[in-house]
């Protein structure tokens, strides 16, 4: 199994930094998005994760603690509170209580787990967290 991972920046002031430890994760490592000086609009990274030249979703960071997961790709923006959205309803951070393991979401469509953890930051109006996207663990089935 080949990945491609192709980054689209779509703000200005966010930043990622790969920790990737497994071969295997399609994501590893720490997004932060912070707000611009004109506007304070915060920043977006788009990531498309690929499989043999075939786009098998586009994973979206930000802005702020704002997440999605499309099964697919699209030109243009994209509403994180859309139906579209893998990671249902409570696609912000802040949606729903988390517990020190962050928040976390099991996609069994795309066979992918997400897990996103608040990370201390340097900025007061920052926002950042740590980011693992990984295969969900196959399970033989009894036969």
């Amino acid at each position: 199994m080949i990945l491609l991972l192709l980054l689209l920046m779509v703000g200005q002031h966010t930043d990622w930094t790969s920790m990737r430890s497994n071969a295997t994760d399609v994501l590893n490592g720490s997004f932060t998005s912070c707000p611009d000086g004109d506007g304070g609009q915060y920043g977006e990274q788009v990531y498309l994760w690929r499989r043999r030249s075939i786009a098998i979703a586009e994973i979206h960071l930000g802005p702020r603690g704002d997440f999605a997961v499309f099964a697919d790709e699209v030109d243009g923006e994209r509403d994180h509170r859309g139906a579209d959205n893998l990671l249902g309803p409570a696609s912000q951070y802040d949606d729903v209580p988390t517990v020190a393991g962050g928040r976390n979401w099991s996609i069994s469509s795309l066979h992918l787990h997400v897990n996103i953890v608040r990370a201390p930051g340097s900025f007061p109006e920052c926002y950042s967290f740590f980011v693992v996207v990984s295969p969900l663990p196959y399970i033989a089935a009894a036969r």
